[in-house]
């Protein structure tokens, strides 16, 4: 009946550390979205200045493209 008892309680402590972890991992996806949500608003705003200013904006891409 002990051992039964220790495992509820071990059980109980795995189920409140995953929860945790999958309350961490959602925060942490939430927080990548905003950042690609920025990233993306930025280069939207950037793109027409880059374009206007660069003779061959497909070139500048995939200059990047291999930096990166």
């Amino acid at each position: 009946m002990e051992k039964i008892k220790s495992l509820k309680t071990e059980n109980k402590r795995l189920i409140g550390l995953l929860k945790d972890s999958e309350r961490l991992f959602s925060q942490k996806i939430a927080e990548a979205k905003k950042e690609s949500v920025a990233a993306t608003n930025l280069f939207k705003q950037l793109w027409p200045l880059i374009k206007n200013k660069v003779k061959d904006p497909n070139l500048l891409i995939k200059t990047i493209s291999s930096i990166s």
